[in-house]
């Protein structure tokens, strides 16, 4: 079924090209007749055919995906922008230390390429199986945003800071580099799950959703005193966040309760460590 689908997206996006390059260089063999606006027209067929293209690539995620794939899919998506973010608290930090003016004080422990190494990977190795052992523990979700924050601090605090004081005194660091470059680019795909999906526990994400859910609702109702919120669900993860079904009873504008339903996305905001609504539908 998923090689279907990508020879369907496959003819889609060759077919959106080919219709693109003949508007541009020669209408003539798509559209005989010769009128104003016959490019512009074929450059409206190459957008359509473009946005089905997206809209094939979309539904093979949510429906054909299985949710490890659907998974997997979008935190390569965000990689690009993780690293960037990366980049970005690397230059704070050598920005910081320039400033500063930090320097290495010789101490009796000898700090060098190896030690570094010695210090911080094991350290790493050790958060990062515990993060990925949360998968199993029915309780580990609740300790999943302090084990992104030990991680984070130890890679870009912590470890970082170490090897710029070295090398802002010219002792070169390339050991350290590489490993760092390995442990950042591994943990840079749970990182962008993390962003999305949150502590990824259910009990908070129902609490979220019924709670959003009223705020949402209550400015919709003729009586928003007669809501009456009977069931939520938390029916999964999809691209933008958590997936959340919501019942309730409410009066209609005769004076009936009538049984409703409504579908909401919430999305991770790591600012605020909450949920919030992305998307709203009956």
């Amino acid at each position: 079924m998923k090689t279907l689908f990508d020879i369907i997206t496959f003819v889609f996006v060759l077919a959106t090209l080919g219709v693109f390059l003949i508007a541009i260089f020669k209408p003539s063999i798509l559209i005989k007749k010769k009128f104003f606006g016959r490019r512009l027209l074929l450059f409206l067929i190459s957008i359509v055919l473009l946005i089905s293209s997206n809209a094939i690539i979309n539904y093979k995620i949510e429906h054909i995906f299985t949710s490890k794939e659907r998974e997997s899919y979008y935190a390569e998506n965000r990689l690009k922008e993780i690293q960037d973010s990366i980049n970005t608290v690397k230059e704070q930090n050598e920005k910081s230390i320039e400033e500063k003016g930090e320097t290495v004080i010789t101490t009796k422990v000898i700090v060098n390429d190896s030690s570094i190494i010695q210090q911080f990977k094991p350290k790493f190795d050790s958060l990062y199986t515990k993060l990925m052992n949360l998968d199993n523990d029915a309780n580990g979700s609740y300790d999943r945003v302090g084990c992104h924050e030990r991680i984070q601090d130890l890679l870009f605090n912590k470890w970082w800071t170490e090897m710029e004081k070295l090398d802002s005194i010219g002792q070169k660091t390339p050991l350290a580099h590489k490993e760092y470059t390995k442990c950042a680019k591994k943990y840079d795909k749970q990182y962008a799950r993390f962003v999305v999906y949150g502590n990824e526990d259910l009990n908070d994400i129902e609490f979220c959703a019924r709670n959003k859910a009223e705020s949402v609702l209550n400015e919709s109702l003729n009586d928003p005193k007669s809501l009456d919120i009977s069931k939520v669900v938390v029916n999964g993860k999809v691209k933008q966040g958590w997936k959340c079904s919501i019942i309730y009873r409410a009066k209609n504008a005769y004076g009936g309760y009538v049984r409703e339903g409504i579908y909401m996305i919430l999305s991770y905001n790591i600012e605020n460590r909450t949920y919030e609504v992305k998307k709203v539908w009956q």
